[in-house]
């Protein structure tokens, strides 16, 4: 109780820590440095594994048995199934995901199959958010298990909420689809599978993956704010004031400024 006492008098006054405050951390950093890249007008960047030469363990089984829980689901309640389809196909034409041939199914050391699951949201009814469940184990052991969270890169919403206020006009935006906007190096999306066969009951799944990074992943919100924090740094010069707004008005994807300041 006391200690809890302690955390809320230092809300919104404590001095924030630096964000790097571990080994781990440390390698996060790295790895992000050394493989982010501009690709065209999108941003490519790596998985933020723990260690080097990892080994996963055979996952498809897990996707499979969850791939069948979904499917009963979608048989069971045709507007779900209606809107997880339009879901999946819109990754697709968005290039968020491809499916791969046969002959591209290798069994590669590091290939993991994601399980997923839809989330509704019931102030956007008729939408759902495709979430590829990174947490779920397979013997014993989840992709996440395997990754670094990264450092924290998102400012105190306190902090943001205060100087929203601070000027006469204020207004606000968003990222749209954040995470998606950034992709998975190729080299990395072989622990990015996923099983998908639509409405048909009678062939075996076919094999997916996502390009994009995942809602799910454990690294996805770290990586995400480097990346949008890179791209501004790149454009201060063209844009002065871009890195302040992206770096101290974004939490996470919201945009929340004022203009006007009182003399």
């Amino acid at each position: 109780m006391v200690k809890d006492i302690f955390h809320l008098e230092a809300f919104g006054v404590k001095i924030p820590d630096n964000v790097i405050k571990s080994i781990e951390d440390k390698r996060a950093v790295e790895i992000m440095e050394r493989t982010l890249k501009k690709v065209g007008n999108h941003y490519e960047i790596g998985h933020l594994w723990k260690r080097d030469n990892l080994t996963l363990p055979l996952s498809k089984t897990n996707a499979l048995n969850r791939l069948y829980c979904i499917e009963l689901k979608m048989d069971k309640d045709a507007k779900f199934a209606e809107e997880y389809t339009a879901k999946i196909t819109e990754y697709l034409q968005k290039g968020y995901a491809r499916k791969l041939y046969p002959s591209e199914v290798q069994n590669n050391k590091n290939n993991w199959y994601l399980p997923h699951f839809g989330v509704a949201n019931i102030n956007k009814p008729g939408k759902i958010r495709l979430v590829f469940d990174a947490a779920s184990k397979s013997q014993g052991v989840s992709l996440n298990g395997f990754l670094c969270q990264g450092p924290d890169y998102v400012p105190s919403l306190i902090s943001v909420l205060w100087r929203f206020r601070q000027g006469r006009i204020a207004f606000g935006g968003d990222i749209r689809g954040m995470f998606h906007r950034v992709s998975i190096i190729e080299e990395d999306r072989c622990a990015q599978l996923f099983l998908w066969r639509g409405m048909e009951r009678n062939q075996s799944p076919d094999v997916y993956e996502m390009k994009a990074m995942i809602f799910g992943g454990i690294s996805s919100p770290s990586a995400a704010q480097f990346v949008k924090n890179k791209n501004a740094a790149s454009f201060e010069d063209e844009y002065p004031g871009i890195v302040r707004a992206m770096e101290k008005q974004h939490y996470v994807n919201d945009y929340l400024d004022s203009l006007g300041y009182p003399n």
